[in-house]
């Protein structure tokens, strides 16, 4: 087995890390897939519940808006 010269020792040190940062940077756009589509999800929800919100009818309105709450939040001890 020929001995490796120095040069040729060094570039086969960083082969390896090499090959290894690239499949860690591929499979951090992999990961990104799900950020993207937790924001999708997140979104189309927030903006379901706005367009409801806006196409609600007036009735509706007014009798939510008529609703009671069930209580008065009590007081607390160090308010008193």
């Amino acid at each position: 087995m020929p001995a490796l010269s120095n040069r040729a020792c060094k570039q086969a040190a960083y082969e390896k890390p090499i090959t290894t940062m690239f499949r860690r940077l591929l499979f951090e756009n992999w990961v990104s897939l799900f950020s993207l589509i937790a924001f999708i999800t997140a979104a189309s929800v927030y903006l379901t519940i706005f367009y409801r919100a806006l196409r609600m009818k007036r009735a509706q309105i007014d009798r939510f808006s008529s609703l009671p709450f069930e209580a008065e939040t009590p007081v607390s001890h160090d308010e008193s």
